[in-house]
């Protein structure tokens, strides 16, 4: 059985803003991009956003999808550390009629800059 996300860690995506011209890393199964995230008390940081790669075949992108969620749901359960990148939380949207992105799952974590 799947690993279950915890609901106390889903963000409200229209607090989360992401600029896909600011490309900070890639890997196999997504792209990670600077954006900020707004917390209900109007407290604004910067946050790397983690999404799967949308590819022109379809079966990838479920398995890119499938992946970056499973991340997701492993890594709300690693403890804060300092040494370790603190996650922020995750999106996770259902494709819906009206969604224009397919449903969206979202990754993120806080920015580490050198």
């Amino acid at each position: 059985p799947a690993i279950p996300f915890p609901p106390a860690m889903l963000l409200e995506p229209t607090n989360l803003s992401g600029d896909t011209n600011q490309k900070l890393g890639f890997g196999f199964y997504g792209n990670v991009y600077k954006g900020n995230y707004i917390y209900s008390n109007g407290v604004s940081i910067q946050v790397a956003i983690k999404t799967p790669n949308i590819t022109e075949d379809w079966s990838e992108t479920i398995r890119n999808r499938k992946a970056v969620l499973e991340e997701l749901r492993l890594i709300a359960y690693i403890p804060e550390h300092e040494y370790v990148v603190r996650f922020i939380g995750g999106v996770i949207l259902q494709n819906t009629p009206e969604s224009n992105d397919n449903g969206r799952i979202q990754v993120v974590l806080e920015l580490c800059e050198t």
